[in-house]
């Protein structure tokens, strides 16, 4: 499904610019912290590999929804971050799903929960 492919470039994607970001006491040979839900929380503008832009939310309260590049709906769900791994539990009969890192593809940031643009 394009959700889950999106979700996993989405979560490869923010774990490296998380672990980025802080160095431990300068010290960059550290080993990253494990991320915080609500840092990865946010909207991710994702161009699949087949070429399709999709909007992923991770929502703050533990939702994901994914919408494609006209706005509509291609998936729903919950999301969790377990043992380095994010996991969505699609609506529906699909099973939960947990990915580490996931397929290439261009994804940026659009929006934070509490930023302007989430408003």
């Amino acid at each position: 499904m394009p959700g889950r492919r999106l979700a996993a470039a989405t979560f490869a994607i923010a774990t490296l610019a998380l672990a980025a970001c802080d160095p431990v006491d300068g010290n960059e040979a550290s080993e990253p912290e494990a991320p915080d839900p609500a840092s990865i929380a946010g909207s991710y503008e994702a161009t699949l590999e087949d070429g399709r832009t999709i909007i992923h939310t991770l929502g703050e309260d533990g939702t994901y929804r994914d919408v494609d590049g006209e706005g509509n709906p291609v998936e729903t769900g919950t999301w969790r971050l377990a043992e380095g791994e994010i996991c969505y539990d699609p609506e529906g009969s699909d099973p939960e799903t947990c990915f580490a890192g996931g397929p290439s593809g261009k994804v940026r940031r659009v929006e934070r929960p509490g930023s302007e643009a989430a408003q």
